[in-house]
């Protein structure tokens, strides 16, 4: 309590259920303020003259300590003005609670609303049949002599001409060799790349164009990132990592050179990665200008900086300021800036969240060691500049051939023709995006053959939970050919083709595969070659416990990558959908057009079937994305952390939220409103309690009882043991009588009678035994057989694929789940799993090793 006359402060209470919400009486008597008691909220009430101190009324609304506060942790309340009494709503009503008595009496009261709502985004998707197209390269080089580019895809290193034509393999490595990051030499006789391997490790390695063979130049494995070559040609400058795991997330990079022809390294500098900036970037990218002698390179703490490679003089030039004007910018540690000089050090090309600009550097002195902040913008305080990219742009480099600067989005390359940097005119207030490349766009054509086969197999006598209005087939079959279902019913009136191989199933239980709608893989966001392989261990992961489709709804465009390897059937785990990068503050929407722009990024130039509207601006901006979308026929989703947001997001037309709505429970009128816009809830509710307070409890006492997982030969097998280890220590049990997951599941069983459709993510946490956690936590209130749906038909719904995922029919896609024992009596045994299949794929769910239609073991994971 602070005395006004004195200043001074004293505490009132420090009781374990926490303090909120304090009021203190007209008259001075009373305190009135909210607390916990066990697993409710309630008022307690304070005598200021004598210091007696009870309980007023209990329950009351719960209380969100646990969960996002944006609105505060409570509704507010308030005495009367002869402080009889506290009016307060509590249960979905208001109410006159008597002071000190606690005799409550409601306040009637009635309100007709009428809301007028956008078109709801979200639209049907189709998995496709044909070839898989690949949707991302990275790193695209023009050569030299300006004829041909080199880029990386599916984990190789590929080399195209400029002037069109098919990509073309430039070494031919094996499957499990990893190869990224290709420079050329300057002369361009040579490309240098980092390669990985499991047997082999990190390596640098040279290769002639069109040889096919690889020469190695550094003495020691390690992770080698973005090498580059001084402009003499004399010496390579890399930036390495030491031999990392996949749970590791890289915090230092070690700068440093060695000769062009290889040998031994030098050590130059060190690079750290503030703790608050690991998630989504690629950080210490190298570049050189026309100075043989130096380097420049992005430091996530400093700055752009540079460094002599002869002396080892580092130079701390500028760190960007975190606001560019007129932007609305905020820093976004997942994204960051990179920074590209020309070899004239006359402009600069800077990615900067997603989007290249080309800078006028002429009056900056870039000899100066300043370290001070450099101010973009277009009020005229900072250095002229403009923006080339329209639909978004990574990988900025110039052209040596014809100083053109260079970026790519998706598969397609852009290609700006050099300017004077005093042609570099400040843009307006709003970005004119008829503006065309000078050269005309290239994009790259690369497809991987999708697996295929026309063999049949019969899953016969299995008590089939087809999660299609309630549909159960005792003793049935089920027939598959290639990766569709062709043919369910019961037993005997299916007809099985006599070059089926017939598999019994006597006894057990099918069900469609699980649908994690909010999934997050993160090893393809780390920086080094083997940290983001081909493989993923927490994608296998999921596919191990019958999670056959993962959504990452804030994914980096990498993982666009694995998820064409996945598909075209070169790398194991379940199948990924993603929003691609969320369009979130950072971003540059100051126009519908411009929205529409970040829009056909996502839907044309990344391929993604759904749209993360990330908490990103105004509700003008919101709007401006959701017209877009509507245009495009493009879904979107929203996060779903802050509760006048998301009734916002639902007015407007957003097709769903990522993490349910920010309230602890929500009555009749927000049931009924929620339902008839059609948005859907991505539910998390055992382990995500940003958006439902009191249910974090409930999967850290799970996790105490799965404490078992580290003495699981499957968890052993498909978990790195050190994340295991981290997730384990750090959720401690809370007792019993605080879980209140079952009052917020039942609030979602009242939302589904309402009609509402609520789909199961886990949101990475716990990854597939969490998904597991959720549909339990979710029958604690839905029953066995809305939570299954929820995890399987009403996830499909939820993204869009209803044709294709989410229920056991003719011509869906063969993705199921064999479970030992009936989750129809026990949800608990949703973990019985014996075999999962996925895209008509049969696995052994215990090892992933391949049973139909060819058996072959899975390697043990790297880890």
């Amino acid at each position: 309590m602070l005395d006004l006359v004195s200043g001074q402060q004293s505490v009132v209470s420090d009781r374990e259920g926490g303090g909120m919400r304090p009021q203190v009486s007209p008259d001075g008597r009373w305190l009135v303020y909210a607390s916990r008691r066990v697993a409710d909220t309630g008022l307690r009430i304070r005598d200021l003259q004598s210091g007696e101190e009870r309980w007023l009324i209990v329950p009351i609304e719960r209380d969100i300590q646990d969960g996002n506060s944006f609105n505060g942790t409570l509704p507010a309340y308030a005495f009367t003005p002869d402080a009889s009494a506290l009016v307060i709503a509590f249960a979905g009503k208001i109410w006159r609670v008597d002071v000190p008595s606690g005799e409550r009496e409601e306040i009637p009261f009635q309100v007709d609303v009428q809301r007028e709502l956008g078109p709801l985004q979200r639209y049907p998707n189709k998995l496709p049949d044909g070839p898989v197209q690949i949707r991302h390269i990275r790193y695209p080089r023009v050569s030299p002599d300006g004829m041909t580019v080199v880029f990386t895809a599916l984990s190789k290193v590929w080399i195209m001409d400029l002037a069109g034509g098919n990509p073309r393999r430039l070494t031919n490595t094996g499957r499990d060799v990893i190869e990224r990051y290709a420079t050329w030499s300057p002369d361009g006789a040579n490309i240098v790349f980092s390669s990985w391997s499991p047997e082999s490790g990190g390596r640098l390695v040279r290769t002639l164009p069109g040889s096919g063979t690889v020469t190695g130049l550094a003495q020691h494995s390690g992770e080698y990132v973005f090498p580059v070559y001084t402009t003499d040609g004399r010496h390579l400058i890399v930036s390495k990592v030491g031999v990392l795991s996949d749970t590791d997330r890289i915090r230092r990079y070690d700068i440093v050179a060695l000769p062009a022809e290889g040998g031994a390294e030098r050590h130059l500098t060190s690079v750290a990665r503030p703790h608050d900036r690991p998630m989504f970037g690629e950080t210490t990218v190298l570049h050189v200008s026309g100075n043989p002698e130096r380097v420049w390179f992005t430091d996530p703490s400093q700055g752009v900086a540079s460094i002599n490679i002869e002396t080892g003089e580092r130079c701390n030039h500028f760190a960007l300021d975190p606001v560019i004007e007129g932007h609305d910018y905020a820093p976004d540690t997942g994204v960051g800036y990179e920074f590209v000089p020309d070899a004239s050090l006359s402009q600069a090309l800077m990615r900067i969240a997603r989007q290249i600009y080309r800078i006028d550097l002429t009056d900056i002195d870039l000899t100066k060691c300043t370290g001070q902040p450099l101010t973009l913008g277009y009020s005229g305080s900072g250095p002229a500049m403009e923006r080339l990219s329209r639909y978004g742009g990574l990988y900025p480099s110039w052209s040596p051939h014809d100083g053109a600067a260079v970026f790519s989005t998706g598969t397609t390359i852009f290609r700006y023709a050099a300017v004077a940097p005093d042609s570099i005119g400040n843009e307006s207030s709003v970005l004119d995006l008829t503006r065309q490349p000078a050269m005309s766009p290239l994009t790259v054509k690369l497809t991987l053959p999708r697996p295929r086969s026309d063999n049949v197999a019969a899953l016969r006598g299995a008590r089939i939970l087809t999660m299609a209005g309630g549909d159960v087939i005792e003793n049935g079959d089920l027939l598959i050919r290639g990766r569709r279902i062709v043919a369910v019913g019961k037993r005997g009136e299916v007809a099985i083709p006599d070059n089926a191989t017939i598999f019994d199933l006597g006894g057990k239980f099918i069900l469609p595969g699980f649908i994690n709608t909010h999934c997050h893989e993160t090893v393809s966001r780390t920086t080094g070659p083997a940290a983001s392989a081909a493989d993923s261990w927490q994608l296998r992961n999921y596919l191990a416990y019958g999670v056959t489709t993962c959504v990452d709804v804030y994914a980096h465009q990498q993982q666009l990558e694995l998820a064409d390897l996945i598909d075209a059937g070169q790398s194991t785990g379940a199948r990924l959908l993603t929003t691609g990068r969320g369009l979130k503050w950072n971003e540059v929407v100051r126009s519908h057009s411009e929205a529409e722009s970040a829009v056909w990024r996502d839907r044309r130039f990344w391929h993604t079937p759904l749209t993360k509207y990330y908490v990103a601006g105004n509700r003008l901006q919101q709007q401006w994305v959701v017209q877009a979308a509507d245009t495009l026929s493009q879904s979107v989703v929203s996060e779903g952390l802050h509760f006048a947001r998301d009734l916002s997001s639902i007015t407007d037309g957003i097709g769903g939220l990522a993490h349910s709505v920010a309230l602890p429970v929500f009555y009749d009128d927000m049931r009924q409103f929620i339902a008839r816009a059609g948005t859907v809830l991505h539910m998390q509710p055992a382990y995500v309690g940003w958006n439902n307070a009191g249910a974090k409890p409930f999967s850290q006492y799970l996790a105490t009882v799965d404490q078992q997982l580290l003495s699981d030969p499957k968890a052993r097998r498909f978990w790195m043991r050190a994340a295991l280890l981290r997730k384990l220590r750090t959720n401690l049990a809370v007792p019993q009588a605080e879980h209140t997951i079952t009052r917020f599941a039942r609030g979602m069983r009242q939302f589904v009678d309402a009609g509402g459709t609520v789909a199961l993510g886990e949101h990475g946490e716990f990854l597939g035994t969490g998904y597991h956690w959720e549909i339990w936590a979710m029958a604690t209130g839905l029953d066995a057989d809305l939570a299954l749906q929820a995890a399987t038909r009403m996830g499909a719904e939820a993204i869009g694929y209803s044709d294709d995922l989410g229920t056991v029919e003719i011509g869906k896609v063969a993705d199921l789940v064999v479970l030992e024992e009936d989750p129809m009596l026990d949800i608990f045994q949703t973990r019985s799993l014996s075999t999962v299949i996925k895209d008509g794929t049969i696995y052994d769910a215990e090892t992933l090793d391949q049973i139909w239609p060819v058996s072959g073991s899975l390697p043990a994971p790297q880890k």
